[in-house]
């Protein structure tokens, strides 16, 4: 089996403190959900964005009842975020 490199990005990800993400996290999410209009929509989709690219690296180390959970949540905040878009 061969080995891969560990992507840097995800390293330096689980470094960080537990509540500082999550505290990050809630920001971004409700200034996406506040800014008005396009503005809004545009940090809603950066984070589904950035979410679908964490799920993408870690699908196979995830469990399948959270895979699922995951793919909701990501289509739940794009459906948001393109109805403020319009």
């Amino acid at each position: 089996m061969s080995q891969q490199t560990p992507d840097p990005i995800l390293q330096r990800l689980s470094r960080v403190n537990r509540t500082v993400a999550f505290l990050g996290a809630l920001v971004v999410g409700l200034a996406g959900f506040f800014l008005p209009g396009v503005w809004g929509a545009l940090v809603l989709y950066a984070v589904v964005f950035s979410l679908a690219w964490l799920h993408a690296r870690t699908f196979v180390v995830t469990p399948p009842p959270l895979r699922m959970m995951r793919v909701v949540v990501i289509c739940a905040l794009t459906v948001i975020a393109t109805i403020k878009a319009l």
